[in-house]
């Protein structure tokens, strides 16, 4: 019977060692996924995305210290704040409506992965040319019903304001001999501050598409680009 060497038990060592740190590693992937997501992203089983709550034991810090079972739906614990436990008042912070988990739209992520909002997809158009079907534009139900066929978003910092509306009647003007019209149907980015006053209009002006479930795909196309700015001199 022979003893192994020094170098044998070294080769061991090291190899225990390095199957501990690829646990180790898959561990603290899994927590940070957790404690990130938690079960917002639903549980995989049998194939399929489940969103249904997984019990008190799941939430240990939503439990009532008091024996009783758990009535209310955990998303009000991990979105809202709400503990059925804590006093309610209402004179400070106003009383703001749950919205329902069925209404709030899906999961948007970005090209690593990474969870970036959870809503509706209202516009979309892209444009990859040269190929077939290359011009896409999308306006769902949504945009039509809940927006009214209007979606507007704006930001300032300063004196500096930005903005982008899109919608299908715009009442736009840059002046009166090159553009002005009542119902422009397409996108419109604006840009203000105290010196400089910017705007790009944009449409597809052939088709520039329906609310509906179907986007329009397009091969050939009339594209509307469009600008004009302002610089005021002196104070």
């Amino acid at each position: 019977m022979t003893r192994p060497n020094k170098c044998s038990r070294r080769h061991l060592i090291a190899i225990l060692g390095i199957l501990l740190l690829g646990a180790t590693t898959v561990v603290e992937l899994e927590a940070q996924r957790t404690s990130d997501y938690g079960n917002r992203l639903g549980t995989q089983r049998g194939g399929t995305n489940s969103y249904e709550p997984h019990g008190p034991g799941v939430l240990f810090d939503a439990l009532d210290p008091a024996v009783r079972r758990w009535y209310i739906p955990q998303d009000l614990y991990e979105l809202h704040g709400w503990k059925q436990w804590e006093y309610t008042n209402y004179a400070r912070d106003r009383y703001e409506r749950y919205v329902s988990s069925n209404i709030e739209g899906n999961y948007f992520y970005d090209l690593y992965g990474t969870f970036i909002s959870r809503g509706w997809l209202i516009y979309d158009w892209r444009q990859e040319q040269p190929q077939q079907a290359g011009s896409l534009l999308f306006k769902t139900r949504e945009f039509a019903s809940f927006f009214n066929n209007v979606v507007i978003s704006s930001d300032q910092l300063g004196q500096s304001r930005f903005a982008i509306t899109i919608g299908d009647k715009i009442r736009t003007t840059l002046t009166p001999m090159t553009f002005s019209k009542p119902t422009f149907n397409g996108i419109q980015v604006d840009f203000q501050s105290d010196k400089y006053e910017a705007t790009v209009l944009t449409s597809r002006i052939n088709a520039p598409g329906l609310a509906s479930q179907i986007p329009t795909e397009m091969t050939n196309s009339s594209n509307l680009l469009g600008g004009y700015g302002r610089v005021q001199i002196g104070d």
